[in-house]
C-alpha cells in the first residue's frame, strides 16, 4: 500500500541500504520508499544495473529522494565513508539496513580459511563498521536503527554453506552486543529469513515444495511482501532492539537436511552486488 508523501522535510526519514541492487535489496528499498523513506542505495561496481536506475525513478515518482552511492566493500575506508556520504546527499541517516551479503557454497569437506575470511569481512566486519559510523553520526538525544540481515539457518543448522553460516552466527551475536554497546542512540535488530525468501524475491524458480515438507506455514506467495513489511515494521518500532525476527514460516521448528541441489542456486542471488 502506497502512502502519500506529504510529510514535512523537517522530519525526513533517510535509510542507507547496502547491496541495494540485490533481489532482497530491491524489494526492501521499494517498500521503504512506499513508507516515506528517502533512500541512499549502495552499489558495489562501476555501473549500477538498469533495474536499480529504474528503482530510483519509481521512488522519485512517489516523491521520495533516492541516490545511488558506489563503494567497494573490500575497502574499509570506502565503507566508513558510506554514512557520511549519505548524510551529505540526503541529510541525517536514521536507518541502516545491512543487506549486503556474501554467500559461497562450502561444507566441512571443502572449507578453507580464505573462504571464511571473505565471508567474515563482508557479513560481519562491514555491518559493524557501518553501525559504529552511524552511532558516531547520530546526535545525542536522537535515535537511529541498524537492521542486520541474518538467516534462519542459524536456528535450524545444516552442513551446507558452512563459512556463510559461521559469519551469520557471528553477526547474530554482534547484533546483540551492539544493541547494548550503542544504546541509547542506536537500536540494532536482526531479520532472519529462510533462504527461499531470497529466491522468491528474485523471481527465480521457487523451492516451495522443499520448504513445505519442513515448514508448518510456508507460503511462497507472500515471502517477498512479508520480508519487506518486516523491515518497515522494525524501522518504525522504537521499542525493539537486540532481537531477531525469524521469517521462515516456522521452518526453524523442524529439522531440514542440507540439500545442495535445492539451495545451491540461491548463493548467486545472495551475493549479488
Amino acid at each position: 500500500m502506497s502512502i502519500s508523501p506529504t510529510r514535512p522535510r523537517s522530519i525526513a526519514k533517510v535509510v542507507l541500504v547496502t547491496g541495494a541492487s540485490s533481489p532482497s535489496g530491491m524489494v526492501l528499498s521499494w517498500a521503504l520508499a512506499q513508507q516515506e523513506w528517502d533512500l541512499a542505495l549502495h552499489y558495489e561496481g562501476l555501473q549500477p544495473p538498469a533495474s536499480m536506475l529504474e528503482l530510483v525513478k519509481e521512488c522519485e515518482k512517489l516523491g521520495r529522494r533516492a541516490q545511488i552511492i558506489c563503494a567497494d566493500l573490500q575497502d574499509e575506508n570506502q565503507v566508513k565513508s558510506l554514512i557520511s556520504r549519505a548524510i551529505t546527499t540526503l541529510g541525517t541517516v536514521t536507518c541502516l539496513v545491512n543487506n549486503a551479503t556474501y554467500a559461497a557454497m562450502d561444507d566441512a569437506a571443502d572449507f578453507s580459511a580464505a573462504q571464511l575470511e571473505q565471508h567474515m569481512r563482508t557479513n560481519v566486519a562491514l555491518p559493524i563498521v557501518l553501525a559504529r559510523a552511524l552511532h558516531q553520526a547520530t546526535a545525542e538525544g536522537s535515535q537511529a536503527v541498524v537492521i542486520n540481515l541474518l538467516d534462519q539457518k542459524l536456528f535450524n543448522p545444516d552442513p551446507d554453506f558452512l563459512s556463510y553460516t559461521l559469519s551469520k552466527a557471528a553477526l547474530l551475536r554482534a547484533t546483540e552486543s551492539l544493541a547494548l554497546a550503542l544504546a541509547p542512540r542506536i537500536r540494532v535488530v536482526g531479520v532472519a529469513p529462510a533462504l527461499e525468501l531470497h529466491r522468491a524475491a528474485s523471481n527465480a524458480t521457487s523451492s516451495a515444495a522443499f520448504s513445505a515438507a519442513f515448514s508448518p506455514t510456508f507460503s511462497a506467495a507472500t515471502i517477498a511482501d512479508d520480508f519487506a513489511a518486516s523491515i518497515c515494521f522494525i524501522a518504525g518500532s522504537t521499542a525493539i532492539t537486540g532481537a531477531t525476527l525469524l521469517l521462515d514460516g516456522g521452518l526453524h521448528l523442524r529439522a531440514a537436511p542440507g540439500n545442495r541441489e535445492v539451495i545451491a542456486p540461491i548463493a548467486s542471488a545472495l551475493s549479488a552486488p
